[in-house]
């Protein structure tokens, strides 16, 4: 009988060395990640959870004195990929070669764009809704669509002079577009 304590007593001493070890080493990991890498780790977690998003705003519209629409902004929208989001998930190749077909893009640009070791990069701005439609069709994941806006001048170069026209940021370069841009550039909005 004293051999058969002896041998409960040193299972329970063993089991009691393993149980407290593995609490010691649960505890080191929690003083590792929470107080050495916890700032680090908490900046990351804040980076990856906030998204920090300009809205732009629509610009106004010109009319003449009748009310008739002489300049107005369009919906259109702006092709973006994430390329670590492509890698992860996708083909790139098939990614760039489906793009590049829809937007009429060179192909290589396009691979090059998808491949590149950045978190965020425009493909190409200012497409019609039909080509958007195109794309979401397609459901990549790492294919993003935001939407923007494109000037219309639905008399086309009537007054054109006068009326003036918008560079490709929305910013008026000549004519009312320009004296009035303050106006009709509106307050950009922001999504956090």
């Amino acid at each position: 009988m004293a051999t058969g304590t002896k041998n409960i007593k040193r299972r329970m001493t063993a089991l009691f060395a393993i149980f407290s070890l593995c609490i010691m080493l649960l505890i080191s990991r929690l003083f590792y990640l929470q107080i050495i890498k916890g700032p680090q780790l908490k900046q990351e977690a804040f980076e990856q959870q906030t998204r920090d998003s300009i809205i732009s705003p629509k610009r106004g519209t010109i009319y003449d004195r009748n009310r008739k629409v002489l300049a107005q902004s369009a919906t259109a929208e702006t092709v973006t990929v994430s390329p670590r989001e492509v890698a992860e998930k996708e083909d790139p190749q098939e990614v760039a070669k489906a793009l590049s077909e829809i937007l009429g893009l060179n192909y290589d640009d396009v691979y090059k764009k998808v491949t590149q070791n950045t978190s965020y990069v425009i493909i190409k701005k200012k497409i019609d809704k039909e080509l958007a439609d195109k794309i979401r069709e397609l459901n990549f994941t790492g294919v993003n669509l935001i939407e923007d806006s494109k000037r219309y001048y639905p008399y086309g170069k009537f007054a054109s002079h006068t009326i003036g026209f918008t560079g490709t940021d929305d910013q008026g370069l000549e004519g009312l577009e320009a004296v009035l841009d303050s106006v009709l550039a509106g307050t950009p909005g922001r999504i956090q």
